[in-house]
């Protein structure tokens, strides 16, 4: 009996593998056998965004499911997993009934069923996608993610990237783009994503750093190359039982979020431990803003906060709280018997600068 269900199981995994070669997959796990990616350029990414805008201002806001789809299309037209390119079929009526459908919802539910309108949409979308190269069967593509689901995961990943001050803002990301691919399903066919963390970490990196060589030019074409990133890291996902490997990087989060948690905890101690009344210190971040406001040209600035300095200690002197030694100490340390601005300079030679002289 148990010769006969595995020779049962073998027929059935050769046909499956056959059925996968046929339609160009490989056996088994992820399917890495030809390219994911996105071929859509910056021109065409922002025409069709500018293109969208206006249809949307000039319909007062009617048109703005035509340009949803608008937009869907030409995301959609550039995307190819593993070699077979995605069509999107959505119409803008057809959105702009289940709009009209989701807002009267949302209406007389008071807002709560507004939590379930992001589900909707991506069930909507995900609906009217198939492979261009295969025949668009209703019903053969689907998105079933739920509602709790992604609250959940919204949850979570907000907590992360608070605790992180935004330095695991990369694990967040995967960590979304990995639940939406798992509920993916196009043509019958599962989507996997296996990009990591520690890779798009990098990939910010670089582009922050272009983005300020550049003076913010090169920033413009950051959401192509996330969108590049993202579709080179999708691959379509066979029914046979071998899964890709995890993404292990997303274990460092436990350790991130305790090492960022204790450096902000040790901030805080040490922070509390400033005397904030110490005239000293106070005249120190002063001159440091001083020097900074200098070294942008910005002399009035400059000027102003060093008679604020002044102020400070002149006050501090008129109460008693420090001596003319200590008083003289701090203006010639500072400079601030030399000001430059000549009104400056007549008020602090006033009649305790004048007992200097």
């Amino acid at each position: 009996m148990s010769k006969k269900f595995e020779l049962n199981e073998n027929d059935e995994r050769i046909e499956a593998e056959k059925e996968h070669r046929i339609q160009g997959l490989e056996p088994g796990g992820v399917n890495e056998g030809a390219d994911s990616f996105f071929d859509g350029g910056l021109l065409g990414f922002i025409g069709w965004g500018i293109l969208a805008f206006i249809l949307i201002v000039i319909t007062f806001g009617i048109g703005t499911p035509w340009a949803e789809c608008m937009l869907y299309r030409y995301q959609f037209k550039h995307t190819v997993y593993n070699g077979h390119r995605l069509k999107f079929i959505g119409s803008g009526l057809s959105l702009l009934g289940n709009s009209i459908k989701w807002l009267f919802f949302t209406i007389i539910t008071l807002g709560i069923y507004g939590l379930f309108v992001p589900v909707k949409e991506a069930k909507w979308i995900i609906s009217n996608l198939h492979y261009e190269d295969e025949e668009f069967v209703k019903g053969d593509s689907y998105f079933d993610g739920s509602t709790l689901q992604l609250i959940g995961l919204n949850i979570l990943t907000f907590i992360i990237s608070v605790l992180s001050f935004g330095l695991l803002y990369p694990f967040t990301v995967c960590m979304k783009i990995r639940w939406i691919n798992k509920h993916t399903v196009i043509n019958k066919k599962k989507l996997e994503f296996t990009g990591s963390a520690i890779s798009l970490w990098g990939h910010y990196i670089l582009w922050t750093i272009l983005s300020i060589i550049t003076l913010g030019i090169f920033a413009l074409w950051v959401p192509i190359l996330e969108l590049k990133w993202q579709t080179k890291n999708t691959h379509i996902k066979t029914v046979i039982d071998k899964e890709y490997k995890k993404d292990r990087s997303i274990w460092l989060i436990i350790p991130l979020l305790f090492l960022t948690v204790t450096l902000f905890g040790f901030a805080i101690y040490k922070a509390s431990q400033i005397n904030y009344d110490d005239i000293g210190l106070r005249l120190k971040v002063m001159n440091f803003t001083s020097i900074v406001a200098e070294k942008f040209n910005r002399d009035y600035q400059s000027d102003s906060i060093r008679y604020n300095m002044y102020k400070e200690l002149k006050d501090k002197y008129d109460a008693g709280e420090i001596s003319f030694d200590e008083y003289d100490k701090y203006m010639e340390k500072y400079d601030l018997y030399n000001a430059k601005d000549p009104g400056l300079k007549y008020l602090i030679d006033g009649p305790v600068g004048g007992d200097k002289k």
